[in-house]
């Protein structure tokens, strides 16, 4: 380490030392294991996809790619080519569903592995919506630290492209819904019943319907809570959700 300058190189292996330093201990009673990252949101939106999509034949979540056409700059500014392509959108979590319930009030989906005739399209948010609300106070209706205006239209984008994609391969019967994904931390008591959490018969999983969040003058999306332990359990133990609880219709905003 006495000959490495840079930062990184530097803590990368300290991070390898210490790692193998706990290894000598492997089994032992002085054994302490430690993990963490710094990208857990990205984890979180892994996790989602794993054990919420379709796992047979899951449907590709690219949503376009963008092209350049540079054409019309003369040969000496360019290369050979004319066209150029840039990075392409990347839907979160895309599953096909059937609608199991659907009266006036709730609506409940079934992942079913084929014959499905609806859309869930959802962008996993790796934020603290819970905490967002109750630290805001009642000084302002203005809300920070949630997601913004870009990431409300990109869903409206992702819907778009999806309902005109499927037009062009002549199934123009299917129906899309859309939504944010955020994990939560309560317990089922923590929300009232308001918030459609309760079948019946039975605590719905996996979806919290926490709310509807949307852009005036357009349909709403959902906002819905999904408890990240039960999430991690259900990942770690390679299972996948088979319903999908929204709770009440949208409404307009």
């Amino acid at each position: 380490l006495s000959t490495v300058f840079q930062a990184r190189p530097r803590r990368l292996a300290d991070l390898l030392l210490r790692y193998l330093k706990i290894a000598e201990f492997k089994g032992k009673k002085e054994q302490v294991d430690v993990f963490g990252t710094t990208s857990f949101h990205t984890i979180f939106e892994y996790m989602c996809a794993q054990t919420l999509m379709n796992q047979d034949e899951p449907p590709s979540l690219q949503a376009g790619e963008v092209i350049w056409d540079m054409s019309l700059l003369p040969r000496g500014l360019r290369k050979e080519k004319k066209k150029y392509t840039g990075s392409s959108q990347r839907i979160d979590i895309m599953t096909e569903v059937n609608l199991h319930k659907n009266d006036d009030q709730y609506i409940e989906f079934k992942i079913a592995k084929s014959n499905c005739n609806e859309l869930l399209i959802l962008d996993a948010k790796y934020y603290d919506i819970i905490g967002s609300f109750q630290n805001n106070g009642n000084q302002s209706n203005r809300i920070y630290h949630l997601p913004g205006i870009e990431d409300i239209r990109k869903q409206y984008a992702y819907k778009a492209w999806v309902e005109k994609r499927k037009k062009q391969e002549s199934q123009s019967n299917w129906q899309v819904t859309n939504g944010l994904l955020f994990p939560t931390c309560l317990k089922n008591n923590d929300l009232e019943l308001a918030n459609n959490l309760k079948t019946e018969n039975a605590l719905t999983e996996p979806f919290q319907r926490l709310g509807q969040v949307g852009i005036s003058g357009e349909e709403p999306l959902y906002v819905l809570g999904l408890d990240l332990k039960n999430l991690m359990k259900t990942y770690v133990q390679g299972d996948h959700y088979q319903e999908l609880w929204l709770g009440k219709k949208l409404g307009k905003i």
